[in-house]
């Protein structure tokens, strides 16, 4: 029903600890250091991490110059703290990082899915940028293509290199959410609805009338798969066994295969 759905697109997400929130690294970061997490402050250190990227040297790729949307999605994917929400089309990927710590860190996990509405997916246009922050740009180019601004994207780029490629790796970016609760738990806004609605909607996903599938609208912005201990032992050996996922080719560089045989990493 989730993934093989044309009328209604998900993107996914594993997290090896069920308790562990939605929020990107950035509100993750600040919040560590007892900092605001506001979007103001969230597009000044955007803006900081970006700036020392481009004088370490590291604003190329391809043999060109990354634009700041791009290169923000880079250094998320491989470990700095942004506002990027690491997210994969493909729900086998994202069940690997759940299970990937299966043994070393035994506990529950989640496949989590987020649901994509129209106006989330956006492919970064090359052209200079006409704002400070990433958003900006975004938004920018959404405008200038004749649409409208949206409060979050889902941001397709191009795979800047191995990791990106087998990861099938792409981003949700979005503003901070104006809901307290929500923000407790989520760096974005996703438009839930009151929990009681929820429900209902989600019984309707289960009990839909006969022959007519629910709406468009009816499909949850977010769903939650839990993973029990047990079952991601189980998970990991099959995922590796029948597609090939592992840490070395998940992780297709000498960091990742360093990895697969670090201290925590399984004999078998």
């Amino acid at each position: 029903m989730v993934i093989a759905n044309p009328r209604a697109r998900y993107v996914w997400r594993g997290h090896g600890d069920i308790n562990h929130r939605l929020h990107h690294s950035l509100h993750r970061r600040l919040d560590l250091a007892n900092e605001s997490i506001d979007d103001a402050c969230l597009a000044s250190e955007e803006r900081r991490l970006i700036e020392r990227a481009r004088m370490s040297g590291y604003g190329r790729a391809r043999d060109r110059t990354l634009t700041d949307v791009e290169l923000a999605a880079l250094l998320q994917h491989e470990g700095a703290a942004t506002r990027f929400l690491d997210v994969t089309p493909d729900p086998f990927i994202a069940l690997f990082f759940a299970c990937e710590h299966a043994v070393s860190r035994p506990g529950s996990a989640a496949l989590v899915a987020v649901l994509v509405p129209r106006t989330w997916p956006i492919r970064p246009t090359l052209a200079p940028a006409t704002a400070s922050d990433c958003l900006g740009q975004l938004d920018a180019q959404r405008i200038g293509e004749g649409g409208k601004a949206s409060p979050a994207y889902l941001v397709e780029t191009a795979f800047l290199n191995e990791r990106m490629k087998a990861q099938r790796g792409q981003f949700v970016v979005g503003r901070s959410p104006a809901d307290a609760t929500l923000a407790s738990w989520s760096s974005l806004e996703l438009q839930l609805l009151e929990r009681d609605q929820e429900k209902l909607r989600i019984q309707k996903l289960l009990n839909p009338v006969a022959g007519k599938p629910p709406e468009p609208g009816d499909r949850p912005p977010l769903i939650v798969f839990r993973l029990s201990s047990k079952v991601r032992i189980s998970l990991r050996k099959q995922l590796a066994e029948r597609f090939g996922y592992t840490t070395e080719t998940i992780y297709p560089d000498l960091n990742g295969f360093a990895l697969a045989f670090n201290q925590y990493a399984p004999l078998a």
